[in-house]
């Protein structure tokens, strides 16, 4: 059954047309690329060929040393957002986390809880696969994944500008970047 999606998969993106439309008008100083993929919920999790197949295009796409790393951005709107460290981001990528968290917390955005909570199978697996130092920022703790509950009513606009300020830090602050591995 097809689902809205309003979580999971348009409020990441919700974050990437406004950090876009922000780039139009003030350009930051450093290039900056969107990936929207699809198909990242096809197939049967865990099935490695058939999952996540947008970000496994784009990572036989040539993008090792292309970027400096990557964050995705995946069921951030939740209205009672708690935002805790991926496990496999923070094991494999913590300056990236760090980093991230060190601007939630300078900004004061409280949702961003500095704990490991779940190790989640998403896109950013793909492109550190490839070579792109990549995590995810992820609220996973929503029960309305994978739900027709999964609606706008259970997003908050206050969730998405707790995302889009870290974010918005983050690309227009290049000298607070980790080192490239």
């Amino acid at each position: 059954m097809p689902i809205d999606g309003a979580n999971d998969g348009a409020s990441g993106v919700a974050v990437l047309m406004e950090l876009g439309n922000l780039m139009a008008e003030i350009r930051p100083p450093c290039n900056v690329e969107f990936l929207l993929t699809d198909a990242e919920d096809w197939g049967v999790s865990g099935d490695r060929d058939r999952y996540l197949l947008g970000s496994q295009h784009f990572g036989r796409s040539g993008i090792r040393d292309r970027y400096h790393f990557g964050i995705v951005l995946d069921m951030i709107g939740d209205a009672e957002q708690e935002i805790c460290r991926e496990a496999f981001s923070d094991s494999f990528f913590v300056e990236i986390n760090d980093m991230i968290w060190e601007v939630a917390a300078e900004l004061g955005v409280v949702t961003f809880i500095d704990s490991v909570r779940h190790g989640v199978l998403d896109d950013h697996l793909n492109l550190a696969a490839a070579g792109v130092p990549a995590v995810v920022v992820v609220d996973f703790d929503y029960p309305y994944w994978h739900t027709e509950y999964d609606t706008p009513d259970k997003c908050s606009p206050q969730a998405l500008e707790n995302v889009g300020v870290v974010m918005t830090r983050i690309v227009y602050s290049p000298s607070l970047w980790p080192g490239k591995k």
